[in-house]
């Protein structure tokens, strides 16, 4: 307020007849205005010489607050059930299911779905996307008077963004910045707090990485490490030297890869039963493979024990594996890689994920390759730079394009 309340304001004010809202407005104004709070304490507007105390009205918002407490409460304890309710229904019904029953229109509920997408995204990124479009849909449905204009789009934010997320697992790149700048639209037509900020940008370089813009990817990563910093954040730092090891791994720069890569393990050294902990250590490993280091991946693959394995999603085992086939590549167990290898691979195209495939099979026609198998090389190489060359991914296109003409695709 940068006008002067009017008298008869500063009265109610004064005698507690104001509304909540009022109240509070007015309130602000007087303890920053020195004239008006004179004005609200004379005799004239108070004949007893006291504020009132607004008793009757804080009572009736407490009353109200207690009331939407009970309710999202019943309404949490109720999402759930109605989640399964709708799982239950052919995807191509979950729409018509949300819009025709009022019972899935509950804050809680979108709250809930959310929370199931970001618990599955690694193992079902499809199925994952359609819940965060169904947390939106309930969003858009939910009237700002009850729930807050600013909260509930904090709520499409996240949605938004965890769709951005699920695409990008999916390595459907179409869609992605449209999501992406929805949810910072969002996010800033709410309370544009740094915590929800800094999921997003950590979504943003993600999909920049897949899709090979390493310059932008690090102007991002640089407003990253000034939130961890100022924050004091932990996790957030820990994901960004992540991403940065990545980064520099596309650039070929890999003793920055590799330092980056040190230093996210050390961040989380002796922190146990943490996801990211766990990444941070495989991710060294992966990245001490790719260096011809294979013994010393080996050995810090070796410090992730098989109770932290068992607490990880299924895709992060199957990037476990992964790795495993890759480190007995480098050291020459073909016999093993190849299953491992293979099996990786597999699991890839179950949960319908042609990237990762596509990376798999060039480990794989390596091996094939080494194997004096030509045709089986051939095959997987070709399949790769199909994949890779559709999604514009201009290094791994180029491997995949040596791979095949070492396997006698261009002889």
């Amino acid at each position: 307020m940068t006008e002067h309340p009017p008298i008869d304001s500063l009265a109610r004010f004064a005698q507690g007849l104001l509304p909540p809202r009022e109240m509070a407005t007015v309130a602000i104004h007087v303890a920053r205005c020195e004239t008006c709070r004179t004005a609200a304490t004379r005799p004239s507007i108070d004949p007893g010489g006291h504020p009132a105390t607004y008793g009757e009205a804080i009572r009736r918002v407490t009353r109200r607050a207690s009331h939407r407490a009970a309710q999202h409460e019943r309404e949490t304890r109720r999402a759930p059930g109605a989640l399964d309710q709708i799982l239950a229904l052919p995807a191509e019904e979950w729409n018509r299911a949300i819009r025709s029953s009022p019972k899935y229109h509950s804050y809680a509920f979108a709250q809930y779905a959310l929370k199931t997408c970001k618990a599955t995204w690694s193992d079902d990124p499809h199925r994952s996307e359609r819940l965060a479009e169904l947390a939106l849909e309930v969003a858009n449905r939910l009237p700002n008077k009850e729930h807050g204009r600013r909260n509930l789009n904090d709520l499409r934010s996240k949605a938004w963004g965890y769709i951005a997320n699920c695409r990008r697992i999916q390595t459907n790149l179409a869609g992605i910045p449209d999501a992406l700048q929805a949810a910072t639209e969002n996010l800033f037509l709410g309370t544009a707090n740094e915590q929800s900020r800094a999921m997003l940008l950590g979504f943003t370089t993600s999909y920049l990485i897949s899709s090979g813009r390493s310059e932008a990817a690090l102007s991002v990563c640089a407003e990253m490490t000034d939130i961890a910093t100022n924050k004091k954040n932990r996790h957030l730092k820990g994901r960004t030297l992540i991403f940065l090891s990545n980064l520099y791994d596309m650039e070929q720069h890999t003793d920055m890869s590799l330092d980056n890569a040190h230093k996210a393990a050390e961040l989380f050294k002796g922190v146990n039963r943490s996801r990211l902990a766990t990444i941070a250590r495989h991710n060294l490993a992966a990245f001490q493979a790719v260096a011809d280091d294979p013994q010393s991946a080996l050995a810090t693959l070796a410090t992730i024990g098989p109770d932290e394995r068992h607490t990880l999603p299924k895709l992060d085992c199957v990037r476990f594996r992964w790795t495993e086939g890759l480190i007995h590549q480098k050291l020459g167990n073909l016999e093993i890689a190849v299953p491992l290898l293979a099996d990786s691979r597999k699991a890839f195209q179950q949960a319908r994920t042609p990237c990762n495939v596509a990376f798999v099979n060039l480990d794989l026609a390596r091996a094939w390759l080494d194997l004096g198998r030509f045709e089986r090389s051939l095959a997987l190489s070709a399949e790769a730079l199909f994949t890779f060359a559709l999604r514009s991914t201009e290094r791994a296109t180029l491997v995949a394009l040596d791979l095949f003409r070492q396997s006698g695709g261009l002889a």
